[in-house]
């Protein structure tokens, strides 16, 4: 990082955005005014510059969390001290001091109880020299401070209109207020500065523009049933408004309905705050800038630990720059983190005859149980009659370890019951507990006499455990499968997903890298097959030739891949842009897409995005876009709501894996893939684009773009043993 980049994102900080654009905006907007600029360049160097000189961890200095408090401290110096030497002093004492707060509350608020530092280095450091300097003018009777108001100008003259007719006037008016509140954060008062401000704010995040927007006109709205006046306060109180709107809303909560009602809440607690320091202020002369927003801040995300891992609201364990990258992130994984993922314990096709919260016996602390049966064609439980257990498909049928992990229970001393008999004595039958990843996986119902791993072993996933029975409470034959806490049977357990299964429907089979359990739900395991994962692991610095033919034009690029730290395939063009997938246990997951939604590769990996490795004609899967991947994918409303309110919107992609008789590219070994953008077609969205991929032994071979069905763009993979192609360019 330059040192440019270092002092734009100082700014940048202020508004809770890494966006290096917000930073230029913001320190455009405060160095309008000549002494205000200077003090809080200065300031915030002074600061930083501490920091290094006594070492700090050098992350930690350069996140921009001392240059943002030195430059909020800066500006506060600049708009009320104008005598150059004393500007001075306090611009290198109080530095240090906020260079001292900051290291001192990183190392007590952000270690020990968790929370951000926020401004309270700055906020501390203007409480004291502005007490301070009030007190001095008191007692020796001279003007240190100048005065200082946050409105001047048209916005002043304009706020103080005593009555206003119109309601257009009376919304222009609270719009000038959210303009003066937002430049206040800043210490400006002139109007085109706070307007910079306010851009800032909008191309930092719509979600955050918006979040800023309900938190302050929510504050507003309460301000209208208290039965006394704020007048002079106006600004005071909106720019902590939208401080908390956009911290808790979205920087430091993942914005959703209940993150909503957080911020809401804590808007009228922030305004008891407001109204308390306002009163204290004009005792003793100490200026509380953003105390209210740094108290309710930290109060709440105190008050919101120790909770469940999967709370609501979330606090997000990863950084992320947007709320909208927030958003999208954990509506694409969110149940990815929160819930465990295994795949079948057994071969072939079975049903869950009994999922979550089954009205036979998954209640209360049962709840997230799955009983399985296996099932033949006509979805038939058993053989001729069905009297005897040996009738049941399921009976006999061997089951193997979902998991790496070590063996922590067997019992294995459990009679089978006869057909329609059950045991409740000892409900849980034969049964093994395999510990795995800080959770036991129990396999209930087995067979006596089957079991054939003993506790302490290691086990891997397909190690075969033993076979189901009818032992414990089971009428019929059935494998029971929970996720639990605790050792012992019958443990309470916890929800969790399969992985990489087909779901079969009527005559469709649908495959899910990600199944939540579904009663009814007919699944079977997706076999491997090592030669399309092969197919797609290319070796380090592997190039690809590719023809693209666009709009009756014809050009050449090259596509690289080479490995992430994590082992994931990053394939880079030479337009400057990536997309990175990793290959998962049976299919592929695309972790991140390209800039360009509509580029040849973006395409590709659109294409390729949950490919399962075993394909037969006829299967069918989906993948969801989020963000900005999605947008030209959207119906034109949805575009409309994605420009104004952030890339929040997420488009379903619905696959196929099909084959043409007429496609002489049908060789063979090639997986033909379909992707259409709407379930259904219609009139209404026939113009939607679909996609068209080709994959052989040897990768990717060809992508065709329709739009109204005609072809509209094509990409060729130029393989070697044919010879490169020259083309035009």
């Amino acid at each position: 990082m330059n040192h440019l980049s270092r002092v734009f994102r100082w700014y940048g900080t202020i508004f809770f955005s890494s966006n290096p654009i917000v930073g230029i905006l913001i320190f455009l907007s405060v160095t309008g005014s000549e002494d205000y600029g200077f003090s809080a360049l200065l300031c915030g160097h002074l600061t930083y510059g501490y920091g290094k000189w006594f070492e700090f961890p050098e992350a930690e200095v350069d996140n921009g969390l001392y240059g943002c408090n030195g430059v909020l401290f800066g500006l506060f110096l600049g708009s009320h001290f104008a005598d150059p030497t004393l500007l001075f002093i306090l611009s290198a004492g109080g530095s240090f001091l906020v260079c001292l707060l900051t290291r001192t509350f990183s190392n007590t608020l952000g270690w020990y109880l968790k929370i951000p530092t926020c401004s309270y280095p700055f906020v501390f450091a203007t409480l004291l020299i502005s007490h301070l300097s009030h007190s001095q003018e008191l007692f020796f009777g001279i003007d240190i401070q100048r005065h200082f108001s946050y409105s001047s100008g048209y916005i002043e003259s304009f706020l103080q209109k005593p009555f206003h007719l119109y309601f257009t006037e009376k919304l222009l008016r609270e719009v000038l207020i959210f303009t003066a509140s937002i430049g206040a954060i800043l210490f400006q008062k002139k109007f085109f500065f706070c307007f910079l401000a306010l851009t800032a704010l909008v191309l930092s995040s719509r979600v955050t523009f918006l979040l800023a927007l309900i938190g302050f006109f929510w504050m507003r709205s309460l301000l209208f049933f208290l039965p006394f006046s704020c007048e002079g306060n106006e600004t005071f109180l909106g720019f902590n408004a939208i401080l908390i709107s956009i911290s808790l809303g979205g920087a430091f909560f993942v914005p959703g309905r209940r993150t909503l009602l957080l911020m809401l809440l804590s808007q009228m607690g922030a305004m008891l705050i407001g109204f308390s320091l306002i009163s204290i202020t004009k005792g003793n002369g100490g200026e509380f800038t953003a105390l209210p927003f740094n108290f309710i801040v930290s109060g709440a995300i105190i008050m919101l630990q120790g909770r469940a891992f999967n709370a609501k609201p979330f606090q997000p364990a990863l950084y992320f720059s947007t709320p909208e990258e927030a958003i999208n992130y954990y509506r694409r994984y969110q149940e990815r983190i929160f819930l465990r993922a295994i795949p079948l314990p057994v071969f072939g096709e079975w049903k869950i005859v009994q999922g979550f919260d089954g009205e036979e016996t998954h209640k209360a602390h049962w709840r997230y149980g799955v009983d399985l049966a296996a099932v033949d064609e006509e979805q038939s439980r058993f053989r001729s009659t069905g009297i005897h257990a040996d009738d049941y498909f399921t009976f006999n049928a061997p089951v193997r370890s979902p998991v790496y992990g070590v063996v922590s229970v067997v019992w294995d001393q459990v009679t089978d019951n006869s057909v329609g008999e059950t045991n409740l004595r000892e409900p849980w039958g034969n049964f093994v507990l395999i510990f795995s990843a800080g959770v036991y996986i129990g396999l209930y119902h087995l067979k006596k006499g089957s079991i054939v791993v003993a506790p302490g072993q290691i086990v891997s996933i397909g190690t075969p455990i033993g076979k189901v029975g009818n032992s414990g409470r089971s009428a019929q034959p059935h494998l029971h499968l929970q996720i639990q806490l605790y050792p012992n049977a019958g443990a309470p357990n916890i929800p969790f997903m399969f992985q990489d299964v087909i779901l079969k429907a009527d005559a469709e089979k649908t495959f899910y890298p990600f199944f939540k359990p579904a009663e009814n739900a007919n699944l079977s395991d997706i076999a491997p097959n090592d030669s399309t994962r092969t197919a797609f692991s290319p070796k380090a610095g592997e190039e690809w030739r590719i023809e693209i033919e666009e709009k009756s034009r014809k050009k050449s690029a090259c596509w690289k891949f080479q490995y992430s730290l994590y082992g994931n395939i990053v394939v880079t063009s030479d337009q400057n842009e990536e997309v990175e997938f990793r290959l998962s246990s049976r299919s592929i997951e695309i972790v991140r897409f390209s800039s360009q939604p509509l580029s040849p590769l973006n395409l590709f990996a659109i294409s390729i995005a949950d490919l399962p490795y075993e394909n037969f004609p006829g299967l069918r899967w989906e993948s969801t876009l989020y963000g900005k991947p999605a947008y030209p994918f959207l119906p034109f409303w949805k575009k409309i709501f994605s420009w104004l309110g952030g890339e929040i919107f997420s488009v379903t992609c619905y696959k196929r894996n099909f084959q043409d008789e007429n496609d002489d590219l049908c060789d063979s070994g090639l997986v033909s893939v379909q992707t259409r953008f709407v379930k259904q077609f219609s009139k209404s969205n026939l113009s939607l684009p679909w996609l068209q991929a080709s994959f052989n032994a040897e990768g990717f071979k060809e992508l065709i773009m329709y739009e109204n069905d005609k072809v509209v763009a094509v990409c060729r993979r130029i393989f070697p043993q044919g010879g490169f192609h020259e083309v035009s360019n």
